[in-house]
């Protein structure tokens, strides 16, 4: 073979090497997203009880969790005096799975603005109109440090939760406190149990004693609405919730019910569905559960099933 057939030769096997290289090069990795995380504690688990311990009766329980997963929730957690009685999810999903639930995390400025008023960085007047992001940034400039340390280390930390983050919409943005917060779903039962509990989480005060009260005085001008929460006026179902409820509604049909007098608290988590979804159903189903709930109250009159809002 002549000395240019060689070369000729040896030109086309590199050329093949390295379209073959080219062709089985791994993927490129995605970047990783864009976030501030706010530090946590060690995720440890919240206390179990069974559905007979905390006086549910068992099998109503159950079919309100079977019926949540029939309806596309993707989880359905139940709370009682501290304790989770029932989970149920969909294919994927656990309490350990992470995930932006929307306005819920405008809970947390409401919550973190309790503290704030109690060291002296902000004032108690003028909180009407509740705004997320505004108190937040207010709330950072006094604190002289970052919204997610600031809510890190006075109210994440102190639920023992997992580390948690703010997704950012690009390099250099600034966080957007009243959304975005990808937490673990079980450890919004430990925002729960503050909002149930008078701001304590397993005997320590994380909130000033009588917060909660104030987050659900309604806002001036609007009746259904407190501080971060939502009064159980601004539900759309069939029927009034059956015990006195307020809640917290995030993106889709992610909803956080509170019963205080029975210690009661239910998460629903689903990104998809119409928007006259009934909000009252799933809860009263889990509040007829609780067998030493006291009597209802006879002639209550039924609300109408009107568009989401």
């Amino acid at each position: 073979m002549s000395r240019r057939l060689l070369l000729a030769a040896a030109l086309l096997l590199l050329l093949g090497s390295g379209v073959g290289w080219y062709l089985m090069r791994p993927a490129p990795l995605p970047p990783p997203p864009i976030e501030r995380v706010v530090q946590g504690g060690d995720g440890g688990a919240l206390p179990r009880a069974t559905p007979a311990d905390e006086n549910f009766a068992p099998a109503a329980l159950a079919e309100a969790g079977a019926r949540a997963l029939q309806e596309g929730a993707q989880a359905f957690l139940v709370l009682r005096h501290g304790h989770l009685v029932a989970e149920s999810y969909a294919t994927g999903f656990d309490r350990d799975t992470r995930a932006d639930a929307g306005a819920f995390a405008a809970t947390l400025v409401a919550m973190n603005i309790g503290v704030a008023i109690t060291e002296g960085l902000m004032r108690a007047n003028n909180l009407q109109g509740f705004q997320a992001e505004r108190l937040a940034a207010i709330l950072a400039s006094e604190a002289d440090m970052p919204y997610e340390e600031y809510l890190s280390t006075r109210v994440w930390r102190r639920l023992n939760a997992a580390d948690a983050s703010f997704q950012l919409p690009r390099p250099g943005a600034a966080i957007r406190a009243g959304c975005c917060l990808v937490a673990r779903l079980g450890d919004w039962m430990r925002v729960a149990v503050l909002l149930l509990e008078d701001g304590h989480f397993q005997g320590e005060a994380v909130l000033p004693t009588g917060w909660v009260a104030r987050m659900r005085q309604p806002q001036l001008g609007n009746r259904q609405q407190g501080m971060g929460i939502l009064l159980g006026d601004a539900a759309v179902g069939a029927e009034p919730f059956a015990d006195d409820v307020f809640f917290v509604r995030g993106k889709g049909r992610w909803r956080l019910w509170l019963a205080p007098t029975l210690q009661l608290a239910v998460l629903h988590v689903g990104d998809g569905g119409s928007e006259n979804w009934d909000e009252t159903a799933l809860p009263n189903a889990v509040i007829r559960a609780v067998m030493d709930r006291p009597a209802p109250a006879v002639g209550t009159p039924l609300q109408q099933l009107v568009p989401g809002h």
